[in-house]
């Protein structure tokens, strides 16, 4: 059997994304408002125990598309990881996970796709803007959605209007800074903001924001967000079990239409399970693997590749500031002294996670503007007792809220450590898509979770401004709000980072939120696929060059 080559790269900055995703738009004058991205430094496969350095070093994974020529399965089926895939519609707060936004990559295509030297390719359209307030865009006409129609104006306009009418949703994240949209023509319009805003296009670049069909919306409520102009479309889906996509022989981009004609997309709950089926050949990628399963087969290098990933989402806990005890500064103090990073990294995932020792930030892990100087919290307990003494704590018992085995696990750690200075704790168990619903809801005391943040500091906004979609901690300070806002309207770089800078020091500060862990998921491959790409940014994931060579 052939052994595919593979090209393998971990880059600091943006994104990565390469051929078979290069997506060719009309004419336009394209102005770069994203950050400047880092420097690129190579990765191999995960063969070694990870370390805090390792845990410093998140990436992406890209494999080279598919040879003219070759021969390849008509079908390949991926696990996903802790997260099933609950609802396929971007307008729902459930939608909010990174096996969903996997899928809406497929089904989606987007007005924007961010390249890995942090500049936006046009995919369904190119740009301009003169001032960051009005966007001028031009649409491909040449697009069809799965069910024939036509792409046209109108539709971005109902997208739009459809995600601003869902609030908490990971849409309406994407395009909640548009006021008005100004259709000049079935292929020309113009986004209008509120303000001036020069992270406006990183939106727009998210799986969420792909753009969404009004006939089949309106016909079915339930199915027809399934309606993309995307490279796949789907055949079949089973809440919480799988997607199944099937290639789209009309999507736009040709020149880059994938060789594999089916996807399937599947959640496998029981861990030892996903192993079983990559080794039997019922899957061929497993995205969640646990890390007692990852030795078999980093020790069979002939059949199979291990890629360490380390996430640059924050692995951590949000207390709830509209609870009376967790406004207590005291309190939250206590909690952070009582843990032992270390400990819940080593219980909640083995080798495959890290505590996050090295800085008391709040920040992704490779996002813009981390400040390098806010020290991390120390694991005290007699310094947790004394906070705990001083605070409004009466022996009443705290609820832990969480989802995800991984987070499952370091919440039972951290169960016990705040037990040993005296706090009577609670674990709530749930799956993803209802602890979401159950913290936008304002319920819960302390959330462990994970918080998407990619490597654009225009995405931390949405972990701590009202009503973002990622404010775990219902966390609300106006100074912070109006930070962000002047950020959003500072073009000189380095005044940016002294704004970013600020805001990073008073949640520090506060203490909402504290990172806990930085997890690196060991991601398994069979030698004989490619075309994926893999990034720090989990929600970024990208299967639409999947294949699987079959013969020599």
């Amino acid at each position: 059997m052939k052994k595919t080559k593979r090209y393998i790269a971990m880059t600091l900055g943006f994104m990565i994304c390469i051929g078979i995703l290069a997506a060719c738009g009309n004419g336009g004058s394209n102005q770069d408002t994203s950050p400047t991205p880092g420097t690129e430094v190579s990765q191999t496969p995960a063969t070694t125990p990870s370390t805090p350095a390792a845990a410093e070093e998140p990436g992406g994974v890209t494999m080279e598309q598919a040879e003219e020529g070759g021969t390849y399965a008509e079908e390949v089926r991926i696990i996903l990881d802790n997260n099933p895939i609950n609802v396929l519609n971007p307008f729902l707060p459930a939608a909010n996970n990174t096996s969903t936004n996997a899928s809406f990559t497929m089904m989606y295509d987007r007005l924007l796709y961010p390249e890995d030297d942090g500049t936006f390719s046009p995919e369904l359209a190119s740009y301009e803007t003169s001032d960051y307030t009005t966007y001028s865009f031009v649409l491909r006409d040449d697009v069809y959605f799965h069910n024939g129609d036509k792409m046209t104006a109108s539709d971005i306009e109902w997208t739009i209007n459809t995600a601003k009418n869902s609030p908490g949703s990971p849409s309406a994240d994407a395009w909640r800074l548009v006021d008005s949209i100004n259709i000049k023509s079935d292929y020309e319009f113009d986004l209008v903001l509120g303000e001036m805003n020069v992270d406006f296009l990183f939106g727009l670049t998210r799986p969420a924001s792909g753009i969404v069909n009004q006939r089949a919306m309106e016909a079915d409520a339930e199915t027809g967000t399934w309606v993309g102009t995307g490279a796949f479309s789907v055949i079949d889906f089973e809440t919480g079990d799988f997607v199944y996509l099937q290639r789209n022989d009309s999507w736009w981009n040709t020149a880059n239409m994938p060789v594999t004609e089916r996807v399937h997309l599947r959640f496998v709950p029981e861990m030892g399970a996903r192993a079983i089926m990559v080794q039997n050949g019922e899957a061929q990628i497993s995205l969640g693997t646990s890390a007692e399963d990852l030795p078999i087969f980093e020790n069979d290098p002939d059949n199979y590749e291990v890629y360490r990933v380390t996430f640059n989402d924050p692995q951590g806990m949000a207390f709830n500031m509209t609870d009376p005890l967790m406004q207590d500064k005291d309190f939250r103090l206590a909690v952070l002294h009582a843990i032992d990073f270390d400990e819940v990294a080593v219980v909640a995932a083995g080798k495959w996670a890290s505590g996050a020792n090295e800085s008391g930030n709040f920040w992704g892990l490779t996002t813009e503007f981390r400040h390098p100087d806010l020290p991390y919290i120390g694991h005290d307990p007699e310094l947790a007792k004394e906070y705990l003494a001083s605070s409004s704590y009466a022996g009443q018992t705290v609820e832990i809220a969480t989802a995800i085995i991984t987070n499952i696990r370091g919440s039972e750690v951290i169960q016990a450590h705040l037990e040993d200075i005296g706090i009577n704790v609670e674990v709530n168990q749930m799956d993803s898509p209802t602890l979401n619903a159950y913290i936008a809801s304002g319920q819960g005391q302390i959330n462990v979770i994970f918080t998407t943040i990619t490597p654009s500091a225009a995405s931390v906004r949405s972990a701590f401004t009202p009503g973002g979609g990622q404010n775990r901690s219902n966390y609300s300070n106006p100074e912070v709000t109006a930070l962000f806002d002047e950020a959003s309207k500072t073009i000189d770089r380095e005044a940016r980072r002294d704004i970013y800078y600020r805001i990073q020091e008073i949640i520090y500060d506060e203490k909402p939120v504290h990172n806990v862990i930085w997890r690196h998921n060991g991601i398994v491959i069979s030698n004989d696929i490619g075309g994926i790409i893999l990034r720090s940014d989990a929600h970024r994931h990208d299967y639409r060059g999947v294949y699987l060579t079959v013969n020599a």
